[in-house]
Order: structure tokens, then sequence, then C-alpha cells
């Protein structure tokens, strides 16, 4: 805090102010979300690759960084979760205090027919009076919190089997056909040729020596 700040106090933020930094914390934390997210798949890859190296301590290890980086995306899902919804909060106050205003311009209102209604009529009223309280109430009611997540607690072992099943499955993909036959070589192509040209000359030979 400023010495200005300390002096004459901190100016409040105005709503447009809040609800601007609330978006930029949203927007910050999907960027990490994404970077998380890019590290437990590199990380799962990982592991595949050392299982399928032999390396069954490195695959663990790997996949050990997956589950945390999981943990981590979880985590920051219920960070951004907690901060849209009050950034609903507040962008429905508005709403909100526009109701609480019509509700105390009705409860005016009710004061005055009071005096010349009958007990049904208010009744009636009192009763869409409570209900309308119940709907306010209802729309403040909007907290929630992230799910805590971790690698503690997971079988290690078991998530191996699944990798393991998985390049195992892997191995099993049929032999692709080639769509037309194989080009011979170029030497080859010029041997045969060179082959056929001497025949050739020697039936020519024998012909000549015939005449």
């Amino acid at each position: 805090m400023s010495f200005k700040d300390k002096l004459f106090g901190k100016k409040p933020k105005t709503r447009d102010q809040a609800i601007s930094e609330i978006r930029a914390t949203i927007n910050n934390l999907i960027v990490k979300s994404k970077g998380y997210e890019q590290q437990a798949v590199r990380a799962r890859e990982a592991a595949k690759a050392y299982l399928k190296a032999g390396d069954r301590k490195g695959a663990e290890l790997a996949l050990r960084r997956y589950l945390f980086y999981r943990g981590a995306l979880n985590r920051y899902a219920g960070f951004i979760e907690n901060l849209e919804a009050r950034l609903f909060a507040i962008t429905q106050a508005n709403d909100i205090i526009q109701v609480k205003n019509s509700i105390e311009t009705a409860g005016k209102l009710m004061e005055s027919i009071m005096k010349v209604a009958s007990s049904d009529d208010i009744m009636e009223m009192m009763v869409q009076h409570e209900h309308m309280m119940e709907e306010i109430d209802r729309s403040g009611e909007i907290l929630s919190s992230p799910p805590r997540t971790g690698v503690e607690g997971v079988d290690i072992s078991a998530e191996l089997d699944k990798l393991e099943a998985e390049i195992a499955l892997e191995g099993t993909k049929e032999p692709e056909v080639p769509a037309e036959a194989p080009v011979p070589e170029k030497s080859r192509l010029l041997e045969e040729l060179e082959k056929a040209k001497r025949e050739l000359d020697e039936e020519e030979k024998k012909v000549e020596e015939k005449e």
C-alpha cells in the first residue's frame, strides 16, 4: 500500500474494476491449467515408453508425475469454478438490487392495501411475498468448493498394468497391405535390359551364321 493510500485510505474498486480483475485471474488460471494438462500427457507417454523399454521403475516415476499433474489440473478447475461462481454473483448484483427495491415497493403497497383488502387477499399476497424472498435467498447461494485431489491412495501398480495392456494391444495391429506392387530397383532393371540385349544379339548371330 502506498503512502497516499495509508494517509487518505485506499479508494474502493468499482464494480467494473472488480469484474475485470476476477476475469483476468480466471484467464491466468486457465492458461496454467492447459500447461498442467500438457505436462500430464507428456508424463503418461514417458511412462509408456519406459514400459516398452522394460524399465518398470522409470515408468512408475513417470506415472507418479502424471498423477501429480492431473491432481493439479483438478485443483485449478476448482479454483476457476469458485471464481466463476463469484463473478456470476457480482454480475447479478444489479438484478438482485432491483428485485429488492421491487419488494420494498410491494411492501409499501401491501400496507395501503391492508386497509381495504380482505383477510384472504392479504394472506395470498403474503404467500407471494415469502415466495419472492425465498427466490432471492436461493440466488445468493452459489458458493462451491474445489475438489481435493492428489496421488495419495492411488494404486500405481494397477495404473502400470493398464499401460502394459494398452501397449500389448498396440502390438496386435494387422500389417498394412501395400496398395500397389513394389517397384523394382533401378539397378535391377538395367541388369535385366542388358541380359535381354545380349540374348537378342546371340539370336541375330545364329541367324547370320545359318545364312
